[in-house]
């Protein structure tokens, strides 16, 4: 066990991270690794002046096919023929049934927004002056169980819309130019 003081430098932080993980992402704050929900740590300029860093994800095997459509301007979950579901994010077998012959469908890309909440107290300190800020979950319109999270890019803070419909955009990480997904209202 690695005791760091409190607040660790970054140094003292990034070291700790290196350590933690075999691969340590791009960007250097891996806080959800291998699953592409750890990118709710991203970099996006809001029109009302909010600017959260948007983080590159490295893909694994596991989440490359995920990956590969983004850069595509696609949207694909797995989905397990024997359930007839769909499961984000990416797992090596289905949760319910327990099968591994799990395969990528493109899905709409709309969704409705299930909850919401604003961020005033970050633990990730790059990301403290650009408090507050709002992350969404959206349910996908084909299984309401499959959830994504968002900032809501050009959404005022506190004033996200609950069950407002919403569709997937894809936005370019600055380091390495993967696509991500986002999600904005439909007006």
């Amino acid at each position: 066990m690695v005791l760091l003081r409190h607040p660790p430098s970054l140094e003292e932080h990034l070291r700790y991270r290196l350590n933690s993980f075999p691969r340590p992402p791009i960007g250097g704050f891996g806080l959800i690794r291998d699953c592409p929900v750890r990118l709710l740590f991203r970099r996006f300029v809001f029109p009302g002046g909010v600017n959260l860093r948007k983080q590159s994800p490295v893909p694994s095997e596991l989440d490359k096919p995920f990956y590969d459509a983004c850069n595509e301007d696609r949207l694909v979950v797995q989905h397990c023929p024997p359930c007839n579901r769909f499961q984000f994010p990416p797992r090596m077998m289905c949760p319910r049934c327990g099968g591994t012959n799990l395969e990528w469908r493109q899905v709409s890309g709309r969704g409705r927004i299930q909850s919401r909440v604003v961020v005033y107290d970050s633990p990730v300190s790059t990301l403290i002056p650009d408090q507050p800020f709002n992350v969404a979950t959206i349910a996908l319109e084909e299984e309401p169980e499959v959830i994504m999270l968002s900032h809501l890019p050009g959404v005022p803070v506190d004033q996200v819309p609950i069950g407002a419909t919403v569709e997937v955009i894809f936005e370019t990480t600055p380091a390495t130019g993967q696509k991500v997904p986002e999600w904005r209202v439909v007006r």
